[in-house]
């Protein structure tokens, strides 16, 4: 699959501050990659999902923008309409 650039937040929670982007891929073992880190730990956390990476960091990112990593038709890049996020 190709990658998929999406915007990450500061916290899991609703309002909270997007802070960057993230590509994700989904590789030929169907494991994931966040920034070519492998992703180790997938944690639901209602409207996000947090992403920990085997090099020790954690990525939150929306879940509906998440589960389009599995989609072979998503687009390559998605985020919000967020002023100043480039």
């Amino acid at each position: 699959m190709s990658n998929l650039e999406i915007s990450t937040y500061g916290t899991p929670h609703w309002g909270a501050k997007a802070t960057g982007m993230a590509t994700i891929r989904k590789d030929t073992q169907a494991q994931y990659h966040v920034n070519e880190a492998l992703v180790t730990t997938v944690e639901n956390d209602g409207l996000f999902t947090i992403l920990g990476c085997a090099d020790g960091r954690s990525y939150n990112v929306l879940t509906a923008f998440f589960k389009l990593a599995d989609r072979p038709d998503a687009p390559s890049r998605v985020q919000p309409e967020v002023p100043g996020l480039v």
